[in-house]
């Protein structure tokens, strides 16, 4: 999986002959929010049956932008077989001001999706249901001094 700047998910197959890997390009998703946010997907992952695809756009690390930056988060239902993404299942709520996604991580027998959010130096913490893909809309945020949390920018 790849992204193209603020326009495609690209998704790949890798194959494997001895210690040799090859990829080839099996499907390209425009963007579906390309004319509301102009934010480029940041970090996907796959929940562990290969059922569902949740992606999180938003700004860079300090981006700037001629709009009002965004976030938001897809949940895509996603064929384990084939490895193609399929319907988007469920958005979240656009959050202004904007989250810097830069990376995720399930807990909790993944009914949990952590985020960092690198412009803001914390943690967002939402639910998932890993039944239906259903993420909740508000996410807890993690943020304490003591913690130091400082993501390189």
């Amino acid at each position: 999986m790849s992204f193209d700047k603020v326009e495609t998910i690209n998704i790949y197959a890798v194959e494997r002959l001895d210690n040799i890997f090859s990829c080839a390009r099996i499907q390209v998703i425009a963007n579906p929010h390309l004319s509301t946010t102009a934010n480029p997907p940041k970090v996907i992952n796959f929940t562990q049956d290969g059922k569902f695809a949740i992606v999180a756009y938003g700004p860079g690390a300090q981006g700037k932008s001629s709009r009002e930056p965004t976030s938001r988060i897809d949940v895509f239902a996603r064929d384990p077989e084939s490895g193609l993404l399929g319907q988007l299942l469920n958005e979240s709520d656009v959050q202004q001001g904007a989250y810097s996604y830069e990376d995720a991580l399930f807990l909790e027998n993944e009914t949990k999706l952590l985020y960092t959010d690198q412009n803001n130096d914390r943690l967002l913490l939402y639910d998932f249901n890993p039944s239906t893909g259903q993420i909740s809309q508000t996410p807890i945020f993690i943020e304490d001094d003591c913690l130091e949390l400082n993501f390189p920018h």
